[in-house]
């Protein structure tokens, strides 16, 4: 039943994709995109199960992994994941999206392969060694491959998506990234009940049971809910390298103008000290950032921590949210993220910052000049050669002199990355110091 409702919503948001096409592009072009951010979209969902696995695993593992341990291991990882948008911000503009994600689904399926097999080690006592270094060393290892996502999936959809779409769209591919977190903890809570020793089932079970079931040793086979989404990420792997374009020109389209704080700007080059200034010196980007760091608190506190809390004391009458903790997670953050996203783009007409500061032009622009200067821009994008790349950073710049706010999506994702990359600030993430709020461990 849970799966059917997630079908549903995946159907619901894929039909309000090719229905929302303010920009007026041909049938081809909605579907070649979509081809583009599906499997980029699937792939990070699937990356999020291969995070969120760390959890499901704690309850799995009892006494072996105590909330102290979980909290210092997820702490070690969400460090690393916001240091590494140091190296990987400014990596991904210069290698592109495509790679960035195939990279991304690569090395997080190789960690979550070593995290399975510590696991098994250490259920089997194969294994001696302090588990909360060996834990957090592979977890971190897991966060720096999966930061590569991040910026990876903002890189390609700056190409692809005009401002005046982000809205709605970030909602959408927020509906991806919802469903991934019911993948981790609801699909990972059936994988930890299927490869339980004493379990009974179908057809599916048996499978499970006799991959990895051990032999030798009556024990729950706990390290299937690593395996398993390291296996799904290299299906998605092939399938990104087949279909991913990182750009519309390199899919036979005309170079298309997102209208974006890069539109007209290319010729201003910027150092890593001068953007980390602009960032830093900016009120909006610190309040930004400020509010990230708050609601990451209650998110990650809230997200994480009940999971555990709730299967170690008991709610009678209230079973329900354990159970189904992944399902509530995905519907509220779909139900979140679409009225952030047609707020953005219905109620404030898709505004972003302005990409130059004029004095002869209102930063806050009616509707009727929005559209017009849309349609300007898609006339004189048509006149450029298919295949004529462009080399641009479609990143936040923010309020500056010279850049405006870049196609921020509404609503569940909220996904800045400076350019050249230096800093970036995902739901609540900056990397440049300010992680998501995590509690590091709880007492």
């Amino acid at each position: 039943m849970d799966l059917l409702l997630v079908g549903i919503c995946l159907a619901v948001i894929i039909g309000l994709y090719f229905h929302n096409n303010p920009m007026g592009h041909s049938r081809w072009f909605m579907l070649r995109r979509f081809i583009n951010w599906f499997p980029l979209g699937m792939t990070y969902a699937f990356l999020y199960m291969g995070r969120y696995n760390l959890n499901v695993s704690k309850n799995a593992l009892g006494d072996l992994m105590s909330k102290e341990d979980l909290g210092l291991i997820f702490a070690a990882g969400t460090v690393t994941y916001a240091l590494s948008f140091l190296i990987n911000g400014p990596l991904v503009d210069k290698i592109g999206g495509k790679r960035g994600i195939i990279i991304a689904a690569l090395g997080a399926s190789g960690a979550n392969v070593l995290l399975g097999v510590l696991t098994w080690l250490l259920v089997m006592g194969k294994l001696k060694v302090n588990m909360v270094v060996a834990f957090s060393f592979l977890y971190s290892v897991n966060m720096y491959f999966q930061s590569y996502g991040a910026v990876s999936i903002i890189k390609v959809k700056a190409y692809w998506f005009h401002v005046r779409e982000r809205g709605v769209f970030g909602a959408i591919f927020g509906t991806l990234i919802s469903i991934g977190v019911y993948f981790a903890f609801d699909w990972g809570q059936a994988i930890v009940n299927m490869t339980k020793a004493n379990a009974t089932g179908g057809w599916l079970h048996d499978l499970l049971k006799a991959i990895f079931a051990s032999t030798t040793k009556p024990v729950d086979a706990t390290w299937a809910v690593f395996f398993i989404p390291s296996a799904i990420l290299i299906v998605w792997v092939l399938i990104d390298w087949w279909l991913i374009k990182d750009t519309p020109e390199e899919a036979d389209f005309p170079y298309f103008d997102t209208h974006d704080a890069s539109s007209g700007q290319m010729h201003i080059e910027l150092t890593a000290l001068d953007l980390l200034k602009k960032v830093f010196a900016s009120p909006l980007m610190l309040l930004i950032a400020a509010i990230g760091l708050t609601s990451g608190v209650f998110r990650n506190g809230i997200t994480q921590w009940y999971f555990v809390f709730a299967a170690e004391v008991k709610q009678p009458g209230a079973e329900f949210f354990l159970q189904h903790w992944g399902l509530l997670l995905c519907i509220f953050g779909i139900i979140g993220g679409f009225a952030g996203g047609m707020a953005s783009d219905w109620w404030f007409q898709s505004r972003r910052g302005p990409r130059q500061r004029r004095p002869e032009r209102p930063a806050i622009q009616t509707r009727e000049s929005l559209r017009k200067d849309a349609n300007a821009i898609s006339n004189r994008s048509t006149g450029t050669p298919g295949g004529q790349r462009q080399h641009r950073q479609h990143h936040l710049i923010g309020q500056f002199p010279g850049g405006g706010l870049n196609g921020l999506p509404g609503g569940y994702r909220l996904g800045f990355q400076f350019s050249p990359g230096l800093a970036h600030l995902e739901r609540g993430n900056l990397a440049c110091g300010i992680e998501r709020g995590v509690p590091l461990h709880v007492p």
